[in-house]
């Protein structure tokens, strides 16, 4: 009887340090899904505070466009049709772009306010630009 009291006894030890493993593996599957859980909180709070910045190249620059043309030509198209040229649509163009435009290039533009522009998004500010020269405004 000795024998089978001490294969309960291996048997309820083993058992008893499985069960231990298991809720110390579970404590720390807990635990490293809550850091997930605040890492995942910091990175949307990111995203928000800090959207991801348009570096991006317009489709076309001005000087690109006008090359492609040629001078002649370029200068014989309208103002749309410069838009056109480097890839703007010429009804997006409103007179809240021009004022912003003019803003940021204009005769009486602030640098450290183009600066700041061009920080936050560079690819509205190339943008921008482009369409001020295109349109004349610049």
């Amino acid at each position: 009887m000795s024998l089978d009291t001490s294969a309960v006894n291996i048997e309820n030890e083993n058992d008893k340090s499985l069960l231990e493993q298991n809720r110390r593996l579970d404590s720390e599957l807990r635990a490293e899904r809550e850091k997930l859980r605040i890492v995942e909180m910091q990175v949307a709070a990111l995203k928000i505070s800090h959207p991801i910045q348009n570096n991006a190249q317009p489709a076309i620059s001005v000087d690109v466009a006008r090359g492609r043309l040629g001078l002649d030509a370029w200068k014989a198209l309208t103002d749309a049709g410069r838009l056109q040229a480097i890839g703007v649509d010429p009804n997006t163009v409103t007179d809240a772009t021009k004022a912003e435009v003019m803003e940021l290039f204009g005769p009486k533009s602030d640098s450290a306010k183009a600066h700041d522009a061009f920080k936050s998004n560079a690819g509205r500010y190339r943008h921008l630009k482009n369409i001020g020269i295109c349109a004349g405004w610049i």
